[in-house]
């Protein structure tokens, strides 16, 4: 499967996945890096024929807020939302509760 490939069905679970959930509910989806860096490279983090500045680490957990979908204009795609916790790895290294940043990045 090339990137481009993956990346397009990346961004159709993710268009599936909003189709199917309220503006309000709150959907945790289960995926390995790969699927996370395509992702966000779609979404406009990095040249997609560039190298990456950042990386997902394994068990981490990426925080991603969509608004509505009848919040979207025309122009832009569903799939677009606000980062708001990306490679959060504090779960993993002792006990203290994961508190998501109040950083709100536009993708």
């Amino acid at each position: 499967e090339t990137r481009r490939s993956f990346r397009d069905r990346s961004l159709r679970a993710v268009d599936t996945i909003l189709a199917r959930h309220g503006p309000h509910d709150n959907v945790i989806a289960v995926t390995h890096g790969g699927f996370i860096k395509a992702y966000l490279q779609a979404a406009g983090l990095d040249d997609p024929l560039g190298p990456r500045s950042y990386d997902a680490d394994n068990c981490s957990i990426t925080y991603v807020h969509f608004p509505p979908l009848d919040a979207h204009d025309g122009g832009n795609d569903p799939w677009i939302g606000c980062l708001r916790g990306f490679n959060e790895t504090r779960h993993l290294q002792d006990d203290t509760a994961l508190q998501v940043a109040n950083v709100d990045v536009e993708l």
